[in-house]
């Protein structure tokens, strides 16, 4: 029968290399996801900036649409609330 003491080191002694692997394996995957980043930082900036001038875009032509007719708009938007407004009663 293996002594408490012998049973609790080869634990600690257990615990320590399993601790090591997953501390190794966590610097792997830093690694591997500052690699990553590094080339997908670019390509999410592009990204990014072409989503804003594809918005933009769009606010400005919705802007265009309601100056053209703004009477047309605020009814439309004052159904829209009335709607709301009757449905969260």
């Amino acid at each position: 029968m293996a002594s408490p003491n012998g049973v609790a080191a080869d634990a600690t002694e257990a615990a320590s290399d399993a601790a090591g692997r997953v501390a190794a394996e966590l610097n792997r995957l830093r690694a591997e996801l500052d690699t990553l980043l590094d080339r997908a930082g670019p390509e999410v900036s592009r990204i990014a900036r072409q989503a804003g001038e594809s918005a933009q875009a769009q606010l400005d032509e919705l802007a265009g649409h309601v100056r053209a007719r703004p009477i047309g708009f605020v009814l439309a938007a004052a159904a829209v609330g009335y709607v709301l407004g009757r449905l969260t009663r």
